[in-house]
């Protein structure tokens, strides 16, 4: 036994004298870092990842296999499950895709801003502490005659043109309310309806949240270019700055445009200001069924 302690004792260590120094992985090209985005993006936002997409580490073990992204994303897309029924046999991803906004040629890749006519505005109706409802601005469109004119949401729509009551006696239960005198109120809704179509000036008389009593002239728009964003800040929460961002509508932004300036100096501010969330809010979309000549009643 003392024989094998000294044994152990007295051995000595094994020191390579040549080690060895690790070398860096070679650095990722830009093609290369364009297909690990698309994996690492569809690997973190499909519905269908964690039944469907295995993970790697480092992800260049699956992402080198590709060509180029395009076909790094049709093999993403055949990964996820297969949906069959009357209209559609295939794998259920059939919605992801990509294209190069540097192509020339594109359809996609033409960048403008888009336009729109009229007067920008939409109309619904409300109720205030129990007062008659009137018809109320529940969107104003960015870059539109109302917008220029300073009108914006929630201001109530006192007169148009020759009619100078929009007042509706209802009756509310709850939440709900109902017009006292059904055919007045169908009534002033084709009034609006063609105020709102007819392209000649228009005059308004507006109240404002404020209580501020206006009134403005505007001129039907043939064409105007839509200012998508409404409005951007950064609200604290938790501890933390988020981005709130509301958009209209999806446009295509010129570089050096003025609207185009808008986005990027609003994600500047959030990325001065260290936000890592952002809320995208896309409550005054129309989706493209009403666009501006619709009255909710």
């Amino acid at each position: 036994m003392l024989f094998t302690i000294l044994q152990v004792s007295c051995k000595k260590e094994v020191v390579n004298p040549n080690p060895r120094t690790p070398q860096p992985s070679e650095p990722r090209s830009s093609a290369e870092l364009v297909k690990d985005g698309v994996y690492l993006y569809y690997k973190r936002y499909s519905l269908w990842a964690d039944l469907s997409i295995p993970s790697y580490d480092p992800i260049s073990q699956f992402t080198d296999k590709f060509n180029d992204p395009y076909s790094l994303l049709e093999a993403l897309k055949s990964l996820t499950p297969v949906y069959v029924g009357d209209k559609y046999n295939g794998h259920i991803d059939r919605f992801s895709y990509m294209y190069d906004i540097e192509s020339s040629g594109s359809e996609r890749a033409s960048l403008k801003m888009d336009t729109n006519y009229g007067f920008g505005m939409q109309f619904s109706w409300g109720v205030v502490d129990g007062e008659p409802a009137y018809p109320i601005l529940d969107m104003v469109e960015g870059g539109s005659p109302a917008a220029l004119a300073g009108l914006k949401r929630s201001d109530i729509i006192l007169e148009i043109n020759e009619e100078k009551d929009f007042s509706v006696p209802v009756t509310c239960t709850g939440t709900n309310c109902a017009p006292l005198n059904k055919s007045r109120f169908d009534q002033l809704n084709a009034f609006l309806r063609s105020a709102i179509n007819s392209p000649s000036a228009m005059r308004i008389k507006y109240k404002t949240q404020e209580g501020v009593v206006a009134e403005k002239h505007l001129n039907y728009s043939y064409v105007y270019d839509i200012d998508p964003v409404l409005k951007t800040k950064v609200i604290t929460s938790a501890g933390k700055g988020v981005g709130y961002f509301a958009f209209s509508s999806f446009e295509d932004i010129p570089e050096g445009g003025v609207n185009r300036q808008k986005i990027d100096d609003a994600f500047a501010s959030f990325a001065e200001k260290g936000v890592q969330d952002i809320i995208i809010d896309l409550r005054y979309n129309g989706g493209g069924v009403c666009k501006y000549s619709c009255v909710f009643g």
